[in-house]
């Protein structure tokens, strides 16, 4: 959306969005627009996650496939951890290596949080977005409601953003400390935060 990267840098500075945001919930449930349902399970993600992001529907778009792609990132960078610890010739790296891998499992788990966040943070607004607006009552209705909806739905992304920064710093780590059997799994894996990031 054209509006969000102007609104990413707001929330960054500016404690009044985080305020706004906190009504969002009661204009979502005022209007009904707050009712849904995004069962992201496991067994979700390994059978429908595909086909729902192919078919023609809101949700899951962008944000839950960046999302994704930091869990991605996340698991092969604790594949790297595991096939690296224990070994001989790495051995003074183990207990460092110990500690990113304690740390991105932490964090896949929150990248697997954030797909269904971000699902339900849009799928209020995209239907926001059908309410009608023939005349200027409707459309200053609209606007008013739209508005928090748009910043709470770019809150999301912000936060897949933060935290793919900080699984990329951990990935960079692991290319200088890992099994060279699987330092092609840590490009992949540097590679997927990017285009998380980007």
């Amino acid at each position: 959306m054209i509006f969000e990267p102007m609104i990413a840098r707001d929330i960054e500075k500016k404690y009044f969005y985080k305020e706004v945001s906190k009504e969002m919930g009661f204009t979502a449930l005022k209007t009904g627009l707050a009712t849904v349902n995004c069962p992201y399970d496991n067994e979700y993600m390994n059978e429908n996650f595909l086909k729902e992001l192919a078919a023609k529907k809101p949700t899951p778009g962008g944000g839950g496939v960046a999302a994704l792609l930091g869990a991605i990132s996340s698991a092969l960078g604790c594949m790297v951890c595991n096939f690296t610890i224990g070994k001989k010739k790495y051995a003074k790296y183990d207990e460092e290596n110990q500690r990113l891998l304690n740390i991105l499992n932490k964090n896949m788990v929150k990248f697997e949080e954030l797909i269904e966040l971000d699902a339900k943070a849009f799928e209020p607004l995209s239907k926001a977005y059908k309410l009608p607006s023939e005349n200027d009552e409707e459309k200053k209705k609209k606007e008013e409601i739209i508005e928090p909806l748009l910043i709470n739905s770019a809150m999301v992304p912000l936060k897949v953003m933060r935290l793919c920064g900080q699984t990329l710093e951990i990935i960079s780590k692991l290319l200088n400390q890992s099994s060279v059997l699987v330092l092609s799994d840590v490009g992949v894996a540097a590679s997927c935060c990017k285009s998380c990031i980007d």
